[in-house]
Order: C-alpha cells, then structure tokens, then sequence
C-alpha cells in the first residue's frame, strides 16, 4: 500500500519544483526504516517524501522461501501544474549579478555565494531555472573548490534533468554528453572505481561516441577492480554531515581523520548493520549481507582516507 505525497505548502506558495532520492531497507513486515536521503533540490521536499515512505507498505524480500530485510530506494519528483521555462525577476537578477562577476579575471567569491544562495530561494524555482542554477555551482566548484564538489554540482544536474521525460528536459544533447563525460572522468580521478564503471556501462550504451574516449583508462580501472590493488579514496562529510559511499570491496579500513566521525551504516542488499566508528579499525564486510554501500555519519566537513582491499 502506498502513501500521499503531499507538495509541501511554502514550496508550493512560491511554485518551487524539486526532486529527492532516499534510501530505505524494508522490513520483512513491509514497514520501512533507516532512511536516508541520497540526493535533494530542498529540504522540504524531503520531509515529504520522508512521510511517504514511512506512510507505505512495500513488499519484502524473499530468500530461500522467507521474507528479508532488504535495501530499497525511491526518487520523487515535485512537479507544479502548468509549469512553465520561465525564471522569474528574483532569480534572474541574482543570475545576471553572477554571470557578471564570473566573467571578471577575479571573481569574489563571497559575491558569487551569496547570490547563489538567492538563487536558491527565488519563487517560481522550476526544473528549468534549476537547470541554470547548478550549472553556476558547477562553475562556482571548478573556480573556488575542489573535485568533489564540482562532481556533486554535476550529479544534482543530472539528478532532475536525466530523470525527466526526453521531450521535457532543459539542458540540450551537447551540455548533457559534456556532463556526463566530465562526471566519468572526475569519478575515476578521485579513485571511485565501481562508480566509474558503472556510468562506463551506461554511457556505453545511451552515448557511446561520448564513451569512446575513455575505453583505455577504463581497461586500466578494470585493471584495478579485478587487483590485488588497494583501492584508496579522499572522503569529506557534506552539510548534512553524512557521505554515501558506493563500495566495491568487502574489506575496509578508514585513516587520517581530521573532524569526527561517529557511525558506520551498511545498506546491503539482504541486510542493514550500524556500527560505532572505532580509529584505526578494519571492518569485514560478511559475505550474506549481499553487496553493500556505506553511510559515514559525523560532523559537517569532516574528512579521511578510505581504503578498500580484498
């Protein structure tokens, strides 16, 4: 049975659209816990989707002739009626403000931060204004901070655009390939390998001229999965003070940890584990939790070394 996704009142006062992406393990009853979000274009969105979830009954898993614990997701798109591609003058305004100073030989950052930050909160926030939105964060990641920023500002651009119907989406064919290239080649230079194949595949197979280029250094990635190797990867907590990690190995081991760092939730295909983070510790991934990825809870901007190994 499923639950009502309501539109929550002040986003849609100001006809702000959005989409969320939560991850969930059903219960063998049907009931849902651990939820988590994966991805989101506002809070407010999530808690309604948070009230879905927690409002449906879905079905469990079934293993050897018994219901499972198992891991679920669900992706909810907040639509207005009769929306149109239009941005309004509150989003504009700051839009041009930012254009303006990004075309600057130094562009001020805290200009740049504060005008996003309107952007954000500008009434009539459709999925077309927010297309332009994150193409500025991007640009912002790419002047002002590091990697991961600039893939996260990139996967929130394909979180709503990739998902919508083809004769509705806003970004046009070339923008999107470029996206989509650039996010391969930043996952596989910050060392998420299963990521990086798993978009190879697609990529391969909804773009392949865009997935030519990089048929030599992901022989040289597979290389590295099917190794001995220990797979090392940079984390740093977000806002929301967690990080979704997709995992590739069994065997982990987390080092270097300046800030804090307070749990460890395993969602896995046939089970959920949380465990009290411990320095210096490994952590053996049972073979009967099925495939796993990893929740890192703690503080906001907290970072450390992950490394993976057989």
């Amino acid at each position: 049975s499923a639950g009502v996704l309501k539109y929550p009142k002040a986003r849609a006062v100001k006809s702000q659209e959005g989409i969320v992406e939560f991850l969930f393990m059903v219960e063998t009853d049907g009931t849902t816990s651990e939820l988590v979000v994966i991805d989101s274009t506002h809070s407010d969105f999530e808690k309604s989707t948070r009230s879905l979830i927690l409002e449906s009954k879905y079905e469990p898993a079934i293993w050897n002739g018994e219901p499972k614990r198992s891991m679920e997701s669900l992706r909810a798109i907040f639509r207005m009626n009769n929306s149109q591609p239009k941005a309004s003058d509150e989003f504009y305004r700051p839009y041009k403000r930012v254009r303006r100073e990004f075309e600057k030989a130094n562009p001020e950052q805290n200009k740049i931060r504060k005008d996003l930050d309107r952007m954000h909160k500008a009434s009539f926030l459709n999925m077309y204004t927010l297309s332009f939105l994150y193409l500025e964060e991007y640009q912002y990641a790419t002047t002002f901070l590091g990697k991961n920023e600039q893939l996260y500002a990139l996967q929130q651009l394909l979180m709503f655009d990739d998902r919508l119907d083809k004769k509705e989406q806003f970004l046009e064919f070339e923008i999107l390939k470029s996206i989509r290239m650039n996010i391969l080649q930043l996952l596989i230079q910050l060392g998420r390998y299963g990521e990086a194949r798993n978009n190879y595949y697609v990529l391969q197979k909804e773009i392949p001229e865009a997935a030519e280029p990089f048929a030599e250094p992901m022989a040289q990635v597979q290389e590295r999965l099917d190794s001995g190797e220990v797979l090392v990867r940079q984390l740093k907590l977000k806002d929301r003070g967690s990080e979704y990690i997709y995992l590739t190995r069994n065997n982990l081991e987390i080092h270097n940890v300046k800030g804090q760092l307070e749990k460890m939730n395993f969602y896995c295909s046939m089970g959920f584990s949380s465990l009290e983070f411990k320095p210096e510790s490994s952590y053996q991934i049972p073979d009967s939790w099925g495939s796993c990825n990893l929740l890192l809870v703690g503080e906001p901007g907290t970072t450390a070394t992950l490394y993976q190994n057989r």
